[in-house]
């Protein structure tokens, strides 16, 4: 029998791990659609494809980041707390939906690039209060170094 603590901020439990495993292996779409707009450089089609697929799945991930605020505004203990989760949890979906309708060099991936920063600063922000465990924030910047670095590599192979 395994023994873990029931401390929220233990990286050693189950559900911590299967978390970081999990935020790690959804880096892989971001890799693999910028080395894409890199490789593809020859092909104007192809590249401008990869861009979308770099640019869509940067807005579906920013639009999970949000679902964060949600379920912890479902648990909030105070009114105020709730209505600002709540309305904190929508705005990354609308910012990166808003993406998707830009053109994708001009605005949708740097613009991105802004929305995944903000959204650290959120998160960062709830683990120092301790609303989130401290090593989700340590995840969240590693994985948003991550995305950026792949939509930064994209955004200059489409220049």
């Amino acid at each position: 029998m395994i023994m873990t603590s029931n401390d929220p901020q233990d990286t050693s439990r189950p559900s911590s791990q299967m978390a970081i495993w999990l935020g790690y292996a959804g880096l892989i779409p971001f890799v693999i659609s910028a080395a894409a707009v890199l490789l593809f450089d020859e092909d104007p089609f192809l590249q401008e494809t990869a861009g979308q697929a770099l640019v869509a799945y940067g807005a579906v991930i920013l639009s999970f980041l949000g679902g964060v605020r949600w379920g912890r505004a479902l648990g909030a203990s105070s009114k105020e707390t709730q209505t600002r989760d709540f309305v904190l949890s929508v705005l990354p979906s609308i910012f990166g939906w808003s993406c998707l309708l830009l053109p994708i060099i001009s605005g949708g991936i740097f613009l991105l690039i802004f929305g995944y920063l903000w959204q650290l600063y959120v998160d960062l922000k709830a683990t120092r209060n301790h609303s989130l465990p401290r090593w989700f924030g340590r995840l969240r910047l590693r994985l948003t170094v991550g995305a950026i670095i792949a939509l930064v590599a994209g955004g200059l192979g489409l220049l």
